[in-house]
C-alpha cells in the first residue's frame, strides 16, 4: 500500500472514530460482558479508549486488557483513593513497567473528600508519579476533586509532564487558562449533558478546542434520562456506563459549542493523536 493510500485511509478512519479518553473497564462491574460492551462501543464508532488503573493490583489487568483489545490504550498509576496496599517499591515498579510498555500514567491526583485519604500522602504520591511522567516523557492523566487550590500549588513547584489531561474536569471556568498553559488537556462527559451543570458548561464554553477531550468514565459518570444509549441497573443507585455512550457526550457537546459533530470527531481525534504521542500509534 502507498503513503499516499495509507494517508487517505487514516484521514478516513479519523472521521469514523470516536475517542473515549477515559474508562476503568477491568472494573468489577462488567464481569463476563466486557466482550459485549467493547462490540457496543465499536457499533456506535468508538475506536480508541483509554482504560486508567487506580492501584498498583490493577495495572497487570490493564496491561492485559490493551492486549486482547487493540482500541485500549492502557494508563497506569495510583489513584488518591486507592493509595492503601501498594508494596514499598510501588514507584520502582511502575517505572519498570512503564519503561517496557507503551503507557500513560494515570489516574492519579489529589482528593480531599472526606474519607478520601491523608492529604500529605496524596501529596506525595501525586508528586512522584507526575515526576516519573515528567522524567519518561508520558503524558499523566489528572483526577482532582476539591482540591484545586493546592494543584495549582503543586503544578507551579513539581516537575511535570509536558502534557496532562484534567479528567471529568471540575475546576472552574478561571483556572482554565492558567491549566492550558501548563500544558493541561480538558475532559468532559456525560454528566455535563444534564442542564444543572451549569458549572462545568461554563468551563467547556472556554476551553481551547485544541486542549478538548470527551470521556464516559466508564462504569460511573452515566448521562441523565435520555441521556443514555446504553446501561446496566447494578443497584438501586447504580447504574453501569460504557464506552458506547460517549457517542451522546459527543452529540451534546457539539450541541452547546455549536459544531458540527465531525468536525468536533475530527479535533478530538487530532487532539488525542497529540496528547498520546509515544504511548499509541495514531
Amino acid at each position: 500500500m502507498s503513503k499516499v493510500v495509507k494517508n487517505m485511509v487514516k484521514d478516513i478512519m479519523r472521521n469514523m472514530e470516536m475517542v473515549d479518553m477515559h474508562v476503568h473497564l477491568h472494573d468489577a462491574n462488567y464481569g463476563g460482558e466486557l466482550g459485549e460492551v467493547m462490540s457496543r462501543a465499536r457499533e456506535q464508532g468508538v475506536g480508541l479508549i483509554v482504560c486508567n488503573a487506580t492501584s498498583q493490583r490493577d495495572w497487570g489487568e490493564v496491561l492485559g486488557l490493551a492486549k486482547e483489545y487493540t482500541e485500549i490504550v492502557p494508563f497506569l498509576g495510583v489513584h488518591p483513593m486507592y493509595m492503601a496496599g501498594r508494596s514499598g517499591d510501588w514507584l520502582e515498579q511502575l517505572e519498570e513497567i512503564a519503561g517496557h510498555n507503551r503507557c500513560g500514567i494515570g489516574e492519579i491526583g489529589l482528593d480531599r473528600r472526606e474519607g478520601a485519604g491523608d492529604e500529605g500522602e496524596q501529596d506525595e504520591v501525586f508528586i512522584s508519579q507526575m515526576e516519573l511522567a515528567a522524567r519518561l516523557d508520558l503524558p499523566a492523566t489528572i483526577h482532582c476533586v476539591r482540591a484545586w487550590g493546592r494543584m495549582i500549588e503543586l503544578l507551579g513547584k513539581i516537575r511535570r509532564p509536558r502534557r496532562m489531561l484534567f479528567h471529568a474536569y471540575g475546576g472552574s471556568a478561571e483556572l482554565v487558562k492558567e491549566l492550558t498553559e501548563l500544558g493541561g488537556y480538558f475532559s468532559f462527559a456525560a454528566t455535563m449533558l444534564d442542564e444543572r451543570h451549569r458549572h462545568s458548561r461554563e468551563s467547556l464554553a472556554v476551553v481551547r478546542l485544541d486542549r478538548l477531550m470527551l470521556e464516559t468514565d466508564s462504569p460511573d459518570l452515566i448521562g441523565p434520562d435520555g441521556k443514555r444509549l446504553y446501561f446496566k441497573v447494578v443497584s438501586e443507585k447504580f447504574l453501569r456506563n460504557e464506552p458506547a455512550n460517549v457517542a451522546l457526550v459527543y452529540k451534546g457537546v457539539a450541541e452547546l459549542l455549536s459544531v458540527g459533530e465531525e468536525k468536533l470527531k475530527e479535533q478530538v481525534y487530532e487532539n488525542a493523536r497529540r496528547f498520546l504521542a509515544g504511548v499509541v500509534d495514531l
